[in-house]
């Protein structure tokens, strides 16, 4: 359904739904009804009169529909200037690319957007300071401010679904969306789901949700549940995709910001494929990051303290040296990953984490296939682990310890193993071959 609230009592929208049955699409009515229902549909071209209507006339319109429980329906034209869309309205455009609003959007609560464009200039649009549970659908993102098409910074905003929305490319070189919680109960940031969208190439990030501090206040509350779901991303100049998270107030290992979900993305080119800086808590999952000029996959910043992500069934692809994945943090879970790269598997400051059922194919002349890096408590089983041509399979320095391998395959190995810290690896527990194998 178009306009299905995740947040409305069961029934609350059901006039909503069937306005979209009876046929909204119909040709734009001045104030009237439609055939066989009783609710008002209401047009800015009616309070323009003969004028040319704009984002005012909109407002206007906007006003007298949520006064009458009444919806409001634009026409294939362009309305010029930013549109400020109150609380409970419904508006409707003509299609993509058809309604255009010439300015940035302000967005109130439990609003239903569909079937617009938005072109401002030098602006970006956002959502009104506190609002929560709209609902924005098909609607294309385009222009920008230096930060992003799509804005929210100092304010509080939740509960909100993008569907099948498009943010194009951000002309003014910012993100095409950027996401600022300020940890505090007044500007916090949770439940905002992006389903189906796509994201261009933009300069900086397609998408970035950070963490920081609002001045003069401490970090008690982080973001939450910012979800990516069955999204495209296109190459950007440099981190496609970023979750950015700072310390809570008072601690000094734990992370405010996470909790959140990328599930059956397609993340394609870009510095960094995705980015998680500290970010906690996170699923990463059936997604696929290919063809960045730099890391894949890079978990940053957690160290040796609590990241408790899940990974699975995700696939990273790179032809590049430089397209590593790397772990870090402790408590994670990483099963049924595909990494296919000249690059490598990293396990840096990473710890208590099982690493079960991947594939790592990290076929290359330079570095080491897999290397743990000052890690601990890390449990191989049932990995298949391909090397290149000259260096070892699996390497461990000397500060990584209690790690163990049970029914792995190391597959064209030239040495398998570089274990300079006394870890033993069980030939009878592993498979080891073809090549020549052996320690050092």
């Amino acid at each position: 359904m178009i306009f299905a609230n995740p947040v409305a009592e069961p029934g609350e929208w059901d006039r909503r739904v069937f306005l979209r049955l009876a046929g909204l699409g119909a040709a734009a009515l001045g104030v009237g009804v439609l055939a066989g229902c009783s609710t008002p549909t209401f047009t800015p071209e009616h309070y323009a009169g003969r004028g040319e209507p704009t984002s005012a006339h909109i407002e206007r319109a906007i006003e007298a529909a949520v006064a009458a429980n009444g919806d409001v329906r634009l026409s294939a034209r362009r309305y010029a200037g930013n549109l400020s869309i109150a609380d409970d309205a419904v508006v409707r455009g003509a299609g993509e690319g058809e309604s255009v609003i010439g300015g940035a959007l302000t967005i109130g609560s439990r609003v239903r957007l569909a079937g617009i464009t938005v072109r401002p200039s030098g602006t970006h649009s956002t959502f009104a300071d506190g609002a929560h549970g709209s609902v924005i659908e098909g609607v294309i993102f385009h222009g920008g401010s230096s930060a992003g098409n799509l804005y929210i910074n100092d304010r509080s905003a939740r509960d909100h679904r993008f569907t099948r929305c498009t943010f194009a490319h951000n002309v003014r070189g910012g993100n095409g969306v950027r996401i600022v919680d300020k940890g505090t109960s007044r500007k916090h940031v949770e439940n905002i789901r992006f389903e189906s969208c796509h994201f261009h190439d933009n300069h900086r990030m397609n998408f970035e949700c950070i963490q920081r501090a609002d001045a003069g206040n401490p970090v008690v509350l982080g973001y939450r549940r910012i979800d990516l779901i069955d999204c495209v991303f296109d190459a950007s100049g440099g981190i496609n995709v970023s979750y950015d998270s700072g310390l809570l107030h008072g601690s000094e290992v734990e992370r405010s910001s996470g909790y959140s979900t990328v599930s059956g993305c397609s993340i394609t080119g870009g510095g960094y494929g995705l980015e998680l800086a500290g970010a906690i808590e996170m699923l990463v999952q059936n997604t696929t990051i290919r063809h960045t000029t730099g890391m894949l996959l890079s978990t940053s910043q957690v160290g040796p303290n609590p990241a408790n992500s899940r990974f699975r069934g995700n696939t990273f692809t790179s032809y590049l040296r430089g397209g590593n994945v790397v772990f870090s943090g402790t408590g994670n879970t990483i099963h049924g990953n595909a990494v296919h790269t000249p690059g490598q598997v990293r396990f840096a400051t990473c710890g208590e984490t099982r690493v079960s059922g991947n594939t790592f194919s990290c076929v290359n002349d330079g570095p080491t296939a897999i290397s743990i890096e000052k890690s601990f408590g890390l449990d191989f089983v049932d990995n298949t682990i391909v090397g290149g041509a000259r260096r070892s399979v699996l390497q461990l320095d000397r500060s990584s310890v209690r790690n163990s391998f049970t029914g792995n395959r190391f597959r064209r190995p030239v040495v398998a193993f570089d274990l300079r810290n006394g870890t033993q690896v069980s030939r009878s527990a592993n498979s080891v071959g073809p090549g020549r194998s052996g320690m050092r």
